[in-house]
């Protein structure tokens, strides 16, 4: 049997699952002796990669037509028709072209690309919307926020520390984190006596900024409101001095030095005071007047005398008619026993001014000093004279009662006290230190005052001086250095 007549017997049905697996069958009713290439094939051939016999004629090979391919392979055996490349070209022995190659894009009513770009267009458009939105109720949020804020910064400047409360905590309601808000909060918390609530807040502030000068302020205000919170109130005060401040941060720390002071001077802590008020003192800005006068009064209360001196001299140059540093000048010269300076700088005062208690006393204490210092110059002899037996007297009569006071005998020998020492010489000086013999002998005014002088210091284990005493006490502490 030739090479033909086998492959017109051999039939390979489509269902066979593999793809070397040939099934052969006889189809009944054919005939078998036809070569007729056209006609409908004896057989089919189900795998195209089903290798044929080794053995063959050139001959006996026949090129299937486009119908017949398309019975052999079944619809969908290929994805499409350009898979079938390799049939494309025209045979070489018979001249049959295969139909031309489609195009295999599915006819749709929409590409894929317009498809993929809508969705686009549509998720840009909804995220921008939702982004909107998201803005929008934030906004609304942080409106409602700041109007209530503003609202507790009225009541909060107004007096109202109560009602600033109840707004701040509003507030915080829309805007739960806000810093600014939480500070305000514990201010107004502190302001109506919630100490704990309002500390809570701004230890809690103080552990995100602890460099922050506002914050320690507040901590420091409110330990100060503490009968036991002066240690932790003096920390915060020094830690707002040097901490950071958004604005005029040399201005902010010199308010917090000057708050300090005030704190300091309240509690009679001079000492720990002298280096704040020195420091504030000499930090005050030239030309800023009113922060001068206010060194200046803090000066005096800390009775730097002459600090306090310099501070309302700089006040005066700029305006020499300040009653404000004319007041503070004179009480600032009447402590350094500057007397006639004292005179000249509260003379200037206006009548109503004149007329304050401490005003009056100072200037009346002033002249009488003046009237009795035997030292200015322009006094005759006599005049000196006069002025000092009548000191001697009035020192040696205080000298008497303190020594009768303390049960101290006058006649004792020798004596044992200062005071004793002090009345046993002026006894001894009695008719040497007469008014006629200081007149007839001024050398011998230094001597005799030196004495009354030293009774009145003396005589101070028994009270300070009052009256006359204190003139001749105010005069011993001027006239220390005016000797020859």
């Amino acid at each position: 049997m030739s090479n033909g007549r086998q492959i017109r017997d051999l039939k390979l049905f489509p269902v066979a699952r593999s793809r070397d697996r040939v099934v052969s069958a006889r189809t009944p009713g054919t005939d078998s002796h036809s070569l007729n290439p056209l006609s409908t094939p004896k057989f089919r051939i189900a795998n195209p990669r089903l290798e044929l016999p080794a053995a063959h004629s050139r001959q006996s090979i026949q090129i299937p037509s486009d119908r017949e391919f398309k019975q052999v392979f079944l619809t969908g055996f290929f994805p499409s028709s350009a898979s079938h490349s390799r049939f494309s070209r025209p045979s070489r022995r018979t001249g049959y072209n295969l139909p031309p190659r489609r195009n295999s894009r599915p006819q749709a009513g929409y590409s894929r690309e317009a498809v993929l770009l809508g969705a686009l267009v549509l998720l840009v458009v909804l995220a921008s919307f939702t982004a909107f939105a998201s803005r929008l109720y934030h906004k609304t949020f942080h409106v409602l926020a700041d109007q209530w804020f503003a609202r507790g910064d009225r009541s909060f400047q107004a007096g109202n520390a109560a009602e600033a409360l109840n707004d701040y905590r509003n507030a915080l309601a829309y805007s739960p984190y806000n810093p600014q808000f939480q500070f305000h909060l514990a201010r107004a918390l502190a302001a109506t006596g919630r100490q704990e609530e309002a500390e809570a807040y701004l230890l809690n502030l103080l552990s995100v900024s602890p460099g922050s000068g506002e914050i320690n302020l507040e901590l420091a205000r409110s330990s100060a409101r503490r009968k036991s919170g002066m240690a932790a109130a003096l920390r915060y005060y020094q830690a707002a001095i040097y901490g950071e401040w958004d604005h005029d941060p040399l201005l902010m720390r010199w308010d917090v030095r000057r708050e300090l002071s005030e704190y300091l001077l309240a509690h009679g802590t001079h000492i720990q005071a002298e280096p704040e008020l020195i420091a504030m003192a000499e930090n005050v800005p030239l030309t800023d007047i009113a922060r001068q006068k206010l060194a200046g009064e803090l000066l005096v209360r800390g009775q730097l005398w002459d600090r306090a001196l310099a501070i309302f001299r700089s006040v005066l140059a700029a305006d020499p008619r300040d009653p404000e540093a004319l007041a503070g000048a004179g009480t600032a010269a009447f402590h350094l026993f500057e007397f006639p300076q004292t005179l000249d700088y509260l003379r200037k005062l206006p009548p109503e001014k004149r007329s304050d208690p401490s005003i009056a006393g100072m200037l009346e204490t002033s002249e009488q000093v003046l009237a009795d210092d035997p030292f200015p110059s322009g006094l005759s002899p006599q005049q000196k004279a006069a002025r000092t037996a009548r000191d001697l007297a009035l020192a040696e009569s205080r000298a008497e009662q303190c020594v009768s006071q303390r049960g101290e005998s006058f006649g004792q020998n020798p004596p044992k006290s200062d005071l004793q020492k002090l009345l046993a010489q002026a006894a001894a000086m009695k008719a040497a230190w007469s008014e006629r013999m200081l007149a007839r002998f001024p050398e011998r005014i230094h001597e005799s005052i030196a004495v009354a002088f030293q009774m009145e210091n003396a005589a101070n284990v028994c009270g300070e001086p009052q009256g006359p005493d204190r003139v001749i006490w105010l005069l011993g502490q001027t006239s220390a250095g005016k000797a020859p």
